[in-house]
Protein backbone atom coordinates (compact mmCIF):
# COMPACT_ATOMS: atom_id res chain seq x y z
CA UNK A 1 0.00 0.00 0.00
CA UNK A 2 1.42 3.52 -0.80
CA UNK A 3 1.63 6.17 1.84
CA UNK A 4 0.42 9.63 0.99
CA UNK A 5 0.97 12.55 3.09
CA UNK A 6 3.83 10.85 5.31
CA UNK A 7 5.29 13.51 8.06
CA UNK A 8 8.11 12.89 10.02
CA UNK A 9 7.50 13.37 13.78
CA UNK A 10 8.78 16.94 15.10
CA UNK A 11 10.46 15.63 17.95
CA UNK A 12 12.82 14.95 14.95
CA UNK A 13 12.79 18.43 13.95
CA UNK A 14 16.28 19.07 15.59
CA UNK A 15 17.55 21.96 13.12
CA UNK A 16 15.52 24.44 12.80
CA UNK A 17 13.80 26.85 15.62
CA UNK A 18 10.58 28.17 15.94
CA UNK A 19 9.42 31.31 14.25
CA UNK A 20 9.80 34.52 16.16
CA UNK A 21 6.56 36.52 16.88
CA UNK A 22 7.73 40.26 15.73
CA UNK A 23 4.07 41.74 15.67
CA UNK A 24 4.04 43.39 19.15
CA UNK A 25 6.62 44.76 21.15
CA UNK A 26 5.16 45.50 24.35
CA UNK A 27 1.83 45.57 26.50
CA UNK A 28 0.88 47.74 29.68
CA UNK A 29 -1.64 48.05 31.75
CA UNK A 30 -3.33 51.23 33.02
CA UNK A 31 -5.58 52.41 35.33
CA UNK A 32 -9.23 53.81 34.48
CA UNK A 33 -10.72 55.47 37.13
CA UNK A 34 -15.15 55.42 37.05
CA UNK A 35 -16.36 58.90 35.53
CA UNK A 36 -18.80 58.91 38.48
CA UNK A 37 -18.74 58.82 42.16
CA UNK A 38 -21.97 57.36 42.48
CA UNK A 39 -21.94 53.47 42.39
CA UNK A 40 -25.84 53.68 40.82
CA UNK A 41 -24.52 53.34 38.15
CA UNK A 42 -20.68 53.40 37.89
CA UNK A 43 -19.50 54.76 34.39
CA UNK A 44 -16.17 53.53 33.15
CA UNK A 45 -15.15 55.45 29.82
CA UNK A 46 -12.25 54.28 27.52
CA UNK A 47 -10.56 57.24 25.49
CA UNK A 48 -9.47 56.10 21.81
CA UNK A 49 -5.92 54.57 21.81
CA UNK A 50 -3.22 54.54 19.75
CA UNK A 51 -2.30 51.19 20.73
CA UNK A 52 -4.58 48.06 20.54
CA UNK A 53 -7.25 47.51 23.32
CA UNK A 54 -6.68 44.10 24.06
CA UNK A 55 -9.88 43.03 26.65
CA UNK A 56 -9.10 39.75 27.08
CA UNK A 57 -6.90 40.65 29.54
CA UNK A 58 -8.18 43.75 30.64
CA UNK A 59 -9.90 43.37 33.97
CA UNK A 60 -11.73 45.31 36.96
CA UNK A 61 -10.63 45.10 40.26
CA UNK A 62 -12.99 45.96 43.50
CA UNK A 63 -12.37 47.06 46.71
CA UNK A 64 -15.71 47.29 49.13
CA UNK A 65 -17.57 46.47 52.44
CA UNK A 66 -21.13 45.75 53.14
CA UNK A 67 -22.65 46.78 56.23
CA UNK A 68 -26.04 46.30 57.15
CA UNK A 69 -29.14 48.10 56.84
CA UNK A 70 -28.65 49.75 60.52
CA UNK A 71 -24.53 50.22 59.09
CA UNK A 72 -23.66 47.99 61.76
CA UNK A 73 -20.73 45.35 60.24
CA UNK A 74 -22.20 41.84 59.33
CA UNK A 75 -21.43 40.20 62.96
CA UNK A 76 -24.15 37.97 63.23
CA UNK A 77 -24.44 34.23 62.11
CA UNK A 78 -27.96 33.45 62.26
CA UNK A 79 -31.46 35.19 63.70
CA UNK A 80 -33.16 34.14 66.07
CA UNK A 81 -35.57 31.93 64.04
CA UNK A 82 -32.06 30.26 63.10
CA UNK A 83 -31.78 31.80 59.73
CA UNK A 84 -28.59 32.90 58.58
CA UNK A 85 -27.23 35.38 55.80
CA UNK A 86 -27.04 33.97 52.07
CA UNK A 87 -23.14 34.24 51.23
CA UNK A 88 -23.58 34.90 47.74
CA UNK A 89 -21.07 33.04 45.00
CA UNK A 90 -18.96 34.23 42.16
CA UNK A 91 -19.59 38.13 44.02
CA UNK A 92 -17.04 40.19 41.86
CA UNK A 93 -20.18 39.45 39.24
CA UNK A 94 -22.98 38.99 41.78
CA UNK A 95 -22.71 42.55 42.60
CA UNK A 96 -24.00 43.65 39.40
CA UNK A 97 -27.73 43.38 38.15
CA UNK A 98 -26.54 45.04 34.50
CA UNK A 99 -23.26 45.87 32.47
CA UNK A 100 -23.58 47.48 29.68
CA UNK A 101 -20.90 47.74 26.86
CA UNK A 102 -20.80 50.43 24.21
CA UNK A 103 -17.96 51.02 21.33
CA UNK A 104 -18.10 54.10 19.99
CA UNK A 105 -21.83 54.93 21.48
CA UNK A 106 -22.88 51.84 20.05
CA UNK A 107 -24.48 49.59 22.31
CA UNK A 108 -23.74 45.80 22.23
CA UNK A 109 -25.29 44.36 25.49
CA UNK A 110 -29.07 43.64 26.30
CA UNK A 111 -30.18 45.78 28.69
CA UNK A 112 -31.51 43.16 31.47
CA UNK A 113 -31.39 43.34 35.03
CA UNK A 114 -29.66 39.48 35.26
CA UNK A 115 -26.28 40.33 34.61
CA UNK A 116 -25.43 37.86 37.75
CA UNK A 117 -27.65 34.98 36.40
CA UNK A 118 -25.53 35.22 33.01
CA UNK A 119 -22.34 35.74 34.82
CA UNK A 120 -23.24 32.95 36.93
CA UNK A 121 -24.18 30.10 34.09
CA UNK A 122 -21.68 31.17 31.75
CA UNK A 123 -18.77 30.42 34.23
CA UNK A 124 -20.40 26.95 35.14
CA UNK A 125 -20.30 26.08 31.61
CA UNK A 126 -17.13 27.60 30.78
CA UNK A 127 -14.84 26.40 33.48
CA UNK A 128 -13.85 23.30 35.47
CA UNK A 129 -13.22 22.67 38.94
CA UNK A 130 -9.59 22.86 38.68
CA UNK A 131 -10.50 26.49 37.09
CA UNK A 132 -12.84 27.11 40.05
CA UNK A 133 -9.64 26.63 42.39
CA UNK A 134 -7.46 29.00 40.63
CA UNK A 135 -8.20 31.37 38.02
CA UNK A 136 -11.86 31.86 39.08
CA UNK A 137 -10.90 32.45 43.12
CA UNK A 138 -10.13 36.23 42.97
CA UNK A 139 -13.51 37.09 41.94
CA UNK A 140 -15.06 35.24 44.41
CA UNK A 141 -16.20 31.77 43.26
CA UNK A 142 -16.82 29.42 45.11
CA UNK A 143 -16.83 25.54 43.82
CA UNK A 144 -19.91 24.53 46.23
CA UNK A 145 -22.61 25.53 43.91
CA UNK A 146 -25.12 22.45 45.34
CA UNK A 147 -26.06 25.34 48.11
CA UNK A 148 -29.03 25.32 50.23
CA UNK A 149 -31.47 27.60 48.73
CA UNK A 150 -32.66 29.07 52.46
CA UNK A 151 -29.62 29.00 54.47
CA UNK A 152 -30.62 27.88 58.27
CA UNK A 153 -27.75 27.09 61.17
CA UNK A 154 -29.23 23.32 60.48
CA UNK A 155 -28.88 22.75 57.33
CA UNK A 156 -25.31 25.01 57.10
CA UNK A 157 -23.62 22.47 60.54
CA UNK A 158 -25.38 19.29 58.26
CA UNK A 159 -24.03 19.78 55.25
CA UNK A 160 -20.22 19.99 54.56
CA UNK A 161 -20.22 22.39 51.59
CA UNK A 162 -22.34 25.11 53.54
CA UNK A 163 -19.95 24.79 56.30
CA UNK A 164 -17.05 25.96 53.79
CA UNK A 165 -19.17 28.62 52.99
CA UNK A 166 -19.80 29.34 55.98
CA UNK A 167 -16.32 30.14 56.79
CA UNK A 168 -17.01 32.87 54.35
CA UNK A 169 -17.63 35.13 56.93
CA UNK A 170 -13.80 36.67 57.85
CA UNK A 171 -14.44 37.38 54.26
CA UNK A 172 -17.47 39.59 54.07
CA UNK A 173 -19.63 38.34 51.49
CA UNK A 174 -23.07 37.60 52.89
CA UNK A 175 -26.30 38.68 51.66
CA UNK A 176 -28.06 39.73 54.47
CA UNK A 177 -30.60 43.20 54.54
CA UNK A 178 -27.06 44.84 53.83
CA UNK A 179 -26.24 47.86 51.48
CA UNK A 180 -23.14 48.78 49.56
CA UNK A 181 -21.99 52.10 51.35
CA UNK A 182 -20.94 54.40 48.57
CA UNK A 183 -17.59 54.89 50.93
CA UNK A 184 -16.65 51.38 51.02
CA UNK A 185 -16.44 50.59 47.68
CA UNK A 186 -13.84 51.52 44.51
CA UNK A 187 -13.50 50.04 41.41
CA UNK A 188 -10.84 50.20 38.91
CA UNK A 189 -10.91 49.09 35.49
CA UNK A 190 -7.16 47.83 34.27
CA UNK A 191 -7.03 47.99 30.53
CA UNK A 192 -4.47 46.05 28.76
CA UNK A 193 -2.57 47.96 25.76
CA UNK A 194 -0.67 46.53 23.25
CA UNK A 195 2.10 47.65 21.27
CA UNK A 196 2.74 46.79 17.74
CA UNK A 197 5.70 46.23 15.59
CA UNK A 198 5.83 49.59 13.22
CA UNK A 199 5.96 48.18 10.24
CA UNK A 200 2.22 45.91 11.41
CA UNK A 201 1.03 48.91 12.61
CA UNK A 202 1.51 51.25 9.58
CA UNK A 203 -0.29 48.03 7.51
CA UNK A 204 -3.69 47.41 9.87
CA UNK A 205 -4.15 51.23 9.53
CA UNK A 206 -3.85 51.45 5.79
CA UNK A 207 -6.60 47.90 5.80
CA UNK A 208 -8.49 49.77 8.31
CA UNK A 209 -9.11 52.55 5.50
CA UNK A 210 -10.43 49.62 3.47
CA UNK A 211 -12.64 47.49 4.90
CA UNK A 212 -14.10 47.42 8.40
CA UNK A 213 -12.08 45.49 11.26
CA UNK A 214 -14.56 42.68 11.99
CA UNK A 215 -14.27 40.81 15.60
CA UNK A 216 -16.46 37.72 15.95
CA UNK A 217 -18.07 37.39 19.54
CA UNK A 218 -20.92 35.12 21.36
CA UNK A 219 -23.89 37.56 21.56
CA UNK A 220 -25.82 36.37 24.76
CA UNK A 221 -29.79 37.27 25.79
CA UNK A 222 -31.75 36.60 28.52
CA UNK A 223 -35.90 36.31 29.46
CA UNK A 224 -37.56 35.67 33.04
CA UNK A 225 -41.04 33.87 32.82
CA UNK A 226 -43.23 33.80 36.24
CA UNK A 227 -44.14 30.04 37.31
CA UNK A 228 -47.20 30.97 39.38
CA UNK A 229 -47.92 29.40 42.59
CA UNK A 230 -50.16 26.15 41.92
CA UNK A 231 -49.38 25.63 38.53
CA UNK A 232 -48.71 22.49 36.82
CA UNK A 233 -47.33 23.85 33.77
CA UNK A 234 -45.60 26.69 31.68
CA UNK A 235 -46.06 26.87 27.84
CA UNK A 236 -43.18 29.68 26.31
CA UNK A 237 -43.81 31.17 22.88
CA UNK A 238 -41.13 32.56 20.41
CA UNK A 239 -39.42 34.13 23.39
CA UNK A 240 -36.13 34.97 20.85
CA UNK A 241 -38.72 36.75 18.07
CA UNK A 242 -38.38 34.32 15.64
CA UNK A 243 -34.50 33.79 16.08
CA UNK A 244 -33.16 30.28 16.86
CA UNK A 245 -30.19 30.28 19.14
CA UNK A 246 -26.98 27.80 19.15
CA UNK A 247 -27.57 26.93 22.64
CA UNK A 248 -30.45 27.79 25.07
CA UNK A 249 -30.03 26.86 28.90
CA UNK A 250 -33.39 27.02 31.10
CA UNK A 251 -33.58 27.35 35.06
CA UNK A 252 -36.19 27.75 37.53
CA UNK A 253 -35.35 29.80 40.85
CA UNK A 254 -37.90 30.80 43.82
CA UNK A 255 -38.71 34.17 43.09
CA UNK A 256 -37.85 35.29 46.31
CA UNK A 257 -34.46 34.28 45.87
CA UNK A 258 -34.93 36.00 42.11
CA UNK A 259 -35.72 38.99 43.86
CA UNK A 260 -32.98 39.01 45.87
CA UNK A 261 -34.50 37.86 49.55
CA UNK A 262 -31.45 38.44 52.06
CA UNK A 263 -31.47 34.44 53.26
CA UNK A 264 -32.03 32.82 50.00
CA UNK A 265 -29.50 31.35 46.79
CA UNK A 266 -29.64 34.01 43.77
CA UNK A 267 -28.02 31.08 42.56
CA UNK A 268 -29.80 28.08 43.61
CA UNK A 269 -31.65 26.74 40.39
CA UNK A 270 -33.84 23.61 41.54
CA UNK A 271 -35.98 20.94 39.83
CA UNK A 272 -38.71 22.10 41.34
CA UNK A 273 -41.02 19.02 40.23
CA UNK A 274 -40.29 19.07 36.81
CA UNK A 275 -42.05 16.33 35.48
CA UNK A 276 -40.91 16.49 31.22
CA UNK A 277 -39.76 19.35 29.34
CA UNK A 278 -39.02 19.72 25.83
CA UNK A 279 -38.19 22.28 23.06
CA UNK A 280 -40.21 22.79 19.84
CA UNK A 281 -38.85 24.37 16.73
CA UNK A 282 -41.18 25.17 13.64
CA UNK A 283 -43.62 22.84 15.29
CA UNK A 284 -41.29 19.94 15.76
CA UNK A 285 -39.41 18.48 19.15
CA UNK A 286 -35.97 19.04 18.11
CA UNK A 287 -33.04 18.30 18.94
CA UNK A 288 -34.94 15.51 21.30
CA UNK A 289 -38.01 14.03 22.38
CA UNK A 290 -39.51 14.98 25.36
CA UNK A 291 -36.52 15.22 28.65
CA UNK A 292 -39.50 13.22 31.08
CA UNK A 293 -38.29 13.28 35.15
CA UNK A 294 -40.32 12.08 38.40
CA UNK A 295 -41.53 14.93 40.06
CA UNK A 296 -41.11 13.05 43.32
CA UNK A 297 -37.43 11.57 43.02
CA UNK A 298 -34.17 11.16 41.27
CA UNK A 299 -34.78 8.03 39.41
CA UNK A 300 -34.85 9.65 36.00
CA UNK A 301 -32.19 12.10 36.52
CA UNK A 302 -29.12 10.66 34.68
CA UNK A 303 -31.32 10.75 31.50
CA UNK A 304 -31.42 14.87 32.33
CA UNK A 305 -27.79 15.45 33.30
CA UNK A 306 -26.55 13.68 29.85
CA UNK A 307 -28.20 15.63 28.36
CA UNK A 308 -26.83 18.33 29.82
CA UNK A 309 -23.61 17.54 29.40
CA UNK A 310 -24.71 16.71 25.23
CA UNK A 311 -25.67 20.02 25.21
CA UNK A 312 -23.03 22.32 26.84
CA UNK A 313 -20.54 20.10 24.74
CA UNK A 314 -18.58 18.28 27.53
CA UNK A 315 -19.11 14.69 25.41
CA UNK A 316 -17.02 15.84 22.32
CA UNK A 317 -14.58 17.81 24.18
CA UNK A 318 -14.44 14.77 26.42
CA UNK A 319 -14.06 16.68 29.71
CA UNK A 320 -16.62 18.21 31.68
CA UNK A 321 -17.81 21.20 32.89
CA UNK A 322 -18.06 22.77 36.95
CA UNK A 323 -21.97 20.53 37.06
CA UNK A 324 -21.43 17.29 38.38
CA UNK A 325 -24.08 14.69 38.80
CA UNK A 326 -24.64 15.36 42.53
CA UNK A 327 -25.21 18.82 41.60
CA UNK A 328 -27.89 18.19 39.22
CA UNK A 329 -31.95 16.71 39.47
CA UNK A 330 -33.61 16.25 42.38
CA UNK A 331 -33.03 18.04 44.99
CA UNK A 332 -30.01 19.60 43.71
CA UNK A 333 -29.61 23.19 43.21
CA UNK A 334 -27.75 23.69 40.22
CA UNK A 335 -30.37 21.85 37.73
CA UNK A 336 -29.95 23.54 34.44
CA UNK A 337 -31.82 21.96 31.51
CA UNK A 338 -29.63 22.70 27.98
CA UNK A 339 -31.16 22.57 24.53
CA UNK A 340 -28.25 22.60 21.83
CA UNK A 341 -29.56 23.72 18.28
CA UNK A 342 -25.72 23.23 16.58
CA UNK A 343 -26.48 20.34 13.85
CA UNK A 344 -22.71 19.58 14.11
CA UNK A 345 -23.14 19.70 17.71
CA UNK A 346 -19.51 21.43 18.22
CA UNK A 347 -20.41 24.79 19.74
CA UNK A 348 -16.25 25.55 20.29
CA UNK A 349 -14.86 24.97 16.73
CA UNK A 350 -13.10 28.29 15.08
CA UNK A 351 -15.86 28.61 12.31
CA UNK A 352 -18.95 29.91 11.81
CA UNK A 353 -22.27 28.14 11.99
CA UNK A 354 -25.04 28.71 9.79
CA UNK A 355 -27.69 31.56 11.05
CA UNK A 356 -30.98 29.90 11.30
CA UNK A 357 -34.45 31.57 12.13
CA UNK A 358 -37.66 30.07 13.58
CA UNK A 359 -40.05 29.71 15.92
CA UNK A 360 -39.27 28.48 19.73
CA UNK A 361 -42.02 26.92 22.03
CA UNK A 362 -41.12 25.51 25.17
CA UNK A 363 -42.72 23.58 26.98
CA UNK A 364 -42.24 22.81 31.10
CA UNK A 365 -45.15 20.58 33.23
CA UNK A 366 -44.61 20.00 36.93
CA UNK A 367 -45.97 19.35 39.84
CA UNK A 368 -48.19 21.63 41.62
CA UNK A 369 -46.14 24.62 42.89
CA UNK A 370 -46.25 25.36 46.18
CA UNK A 371 -44.74 28.91 45.91
CA UNK A 372 -43.89 31.46 43.09
CA UNK A 373 -41.17 30.52 40.67
CA UNK A 374 -39.32 32.52 38.24
CA UNK A 375 -38.41 30.65 35.16
CA UNK A 376 -35.05 31.64 33.44
CA UNK A 377 -33.83 31.52 30.16
CA UNK A 378 -30.74 32.09 28.61
CA UNK A 379 -29.28 31.93 24.59
CA UNK A 380 -26.10 32.15 22.67
CA UNK A 381 -25.97 33.43 19.16
CA UNK A 382 -22.23 33.62 17.23
CA UNK A 383 -22.47 37.74 16.44
CA UNK A 384 -19.91 39.87 14.27
CA UNK A 385 -19.03 43.33 15.37
CA UNK A 386 -17.63 45.20 12.55
CA UNK A 387 -15.62 48.99 13.41
CA UNK A 388 -15.81 50.90 10.32
CA UNK A 389 -12.05 52.90 10.74
CA UNK A 390 -13.04 55.61 8.65
CA UNK A 391 -16.90 56.60 10.03
CA UNK A 392 -15.89 55.69 13.45
CA UNK A 393 -19.04 53.66 13.10
CA UNK A 394 -19.70 50.16 15.41
CA UNK A 395 -22.32 47.54 14.16
CA UNK A 396 -23.06 44.23 15.09
CA UNK A 397 -24.66 41.49 13.83
CA UNK A 398 -26.43 38.36 14.56
CA UNK A 399 -24.86 35.48 12.30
Amino acid sequence: MSIKGAEQNSSLDLFRIPPTDLSTVKYRYVKIPPQTSSITPIQVYVERQSDLIDLSRSFVQLDLGFKTTENASLTARANNVGVMTSPANNIAHTLFKQINFRANGTLLTEQVDMYHLKAFIQTILNYDRNDGETILEPAGWRNEIDSPVTYTAANVKMDDDARKEENLENETVYRREVRVNPEDIKLTFFLCLVSLNPAVYMSMMSMMTKTPTKYPMIRTEMRQFPLDNGATSKEINNPFNGKVPQRVIIGILKTTAFNGQYNEDPLAFGKFGVEYIKQIVNGEEYPYETLELNTANGQKDLVGYHRFLDATGCLYRNAGNMVRFKDWGHGKNCTLFAFSNVANGRHDDPVLLPKNEGFINIHIKCAGQASQKTVIVYAEYESIMEIDGIKGATTMEVH
